[in-house]
């Protein structure tokens, strides 16, 4: 089994998000959440993501217990997340955004670094062509259509090949020609 989540609870002072909630995934299967609106699905993909910490309850990757307590290292294991806001830094291109914390660099003299600007820009443009978009990677994020910003942000959940990819509402803003591209992809 690839995950399973065991007995996971959280809670925000007085309400409760989650109440001992277990879930098994398989490798190449793929698990969709429904609920009304404030059923906890967030909560726990954010659980699963590290942006929260269960109050109780137990991870297992692999048959191993692990304890994301932070977002780095839910990534070091393989998880990525498309979140509901989508978390961009507008001020920045869709290619810098895509590489945010993983930016490709040169390696000069071996002393200085510098960014890789053309080989993120060259990977950027591929994995949304993979989305089935020629959107300009060099664009900033900000001048974007909400569409547009989606992408970038499924974009840089996919650029690292994902063990497992958590999406919060990955096609809320996408046309139905790119939710289309989006769920074959999935499948």
């Amino acid at each position: 089994m690839l995950l399973e989540l065991k007995n996971i609870s959280k809670s925000f002072g007085a309400v409760t998000a989650l109440e001992d909630v277990s879930i098994e995934l398989n490798d190449n299967e793929c698990l969709g959440l429904l609920g009304d609106n404030g059923a906890g699905k967030s909560t726990l993909l954010k659980v699963l993501s590290g942006v929260y910490k269960a109050d109780s309850g137990h991870t297992y990757m692999n048959d191993q217990e692990v304890d994301f307590s932070d977002p780095l290292l839910a990534r070091e294991a393989g998880i990525e997340m498309i979140y509901q806001d989508l978390a961009l830094a507008d001020e920045l291109a869709a290619d810098a955004n895509i590489f945010l914390g993983r930016e490709q660099k040169n390696n000069l003299f071996g002393i200085f670094k510098t960014l890789n600007k053309t080989l993120m820009e060259s990977e950027a443009k591929k994995v949304l062509a993979t989305l089935g978009s020629e959107l300009d990677a060099s664009r900033v994020v900000n001048v974007m259509s909400g569409g547009e910003r989606q992408l970038v942000a499924v974009a840089r959940a996919l650029q690292f090949n994902p063990t497992i990819l958590l999406m919060d509402e990955p096609t809320a803003a996408l046309s139905a020609e790119k939710a289309s591209h989006l769920n074959n992809l999935i499948l």
